[in-house]
């Protein structure tokens, strides 16, 4: 998804917010601009395979960031 982000923001369509990790900041055409005002906030969601039952693995995994995602939550934030 990041590169469908970044080809737009390359052709001056759109900004894209995107983790360090997805961008090399050398690419030709893009600027990046560190986002240092305070947490950003977002809704994640986990796209997984539909199955007749849970994969373990999943759950855990799904399982771990929310808690990841509870611990770094600005006191008085779910």
């Amino acid at each position: 998804m990041a590169v469908g982000q970044l080809a737009l923001a390359r052709a001056g369509l759109a900004a894209a917010l995107v983790p360090r990790t997805a961008i090399d900041p050398s690419t030709p055409g893009i600027r990046t601009t560190p986002i240092e005002d305070g947490p950003v906030r977002r809704l994640l969601f986990a796209a997984t395979r539909r199955t007749e039952s849970a994969n373990p693995t999943t759950t855990a995994v799904v399982t771990a960031l929310r808690d990841a995602a509870r611990q770094d939550a600005p006191q008085g934030n779910p």
